[in-house]
């Protein structure tokens, strides 16, 4: 079994969730494929762990025990890979690609409420210098 962090929500409950919070121009979560939203307890890297070790159906532990070497140092990447979720901050959401259709939903509502800013940096973008 899983132990998840958080409990899978709507855009509209997070929000309200900010709000009850006074957050403005703040915002810590992971979206899923499915364009839920996670609320972090922890951070980002343990939020995502726990989506993709699900997502592989394996203990968060064996999730860390396969993780190739070459994400020891960039699980988050990896997570993403294997989970299709988005680490979110106000300042930017990480991508592998674009996201999809009901993680773009998600998103326009978060900006709508003003909890992020609409910008999108796609990964690859990242490791060739093109995050501007």
């Amino acid at each position: 079994m899983v132990r998840q962090h958080a409990e899978p929500m709507s855009a509209e409950r997070f929000i309200l969730l900010a709000c009850d919070r006074g957050w403005k121009q703040y915002c810590e979560c992971v979206i899923d494929k499915n364009g839920l939203v996670y609320d972090l307890r922890g951070g980002h890297i343990q939020m995502m762990s726990g989506l993709a070790a699900r997502e592989m159906g394996v203990t968060v532990k064996e999730y860390y025990d396969t993780t190739p070497k070459a994400y020891w140092f960039d699980t988050n990447i990896y997570a993403m890979k294997q989970s299709g979720a988005l680490p979110v901050r106000f300042e930017f959401i990480l991508s592998l690609g674009d996201p999809n259709d009901k993680q773009k939903e998600t998103i326009s509502k978060l900006v709508d409420a003003g909890l992020v800013l609409d910008k999108v940096v796609i990964e690859n973008d990242i490791l060739e210098g093109n995050n501007k």
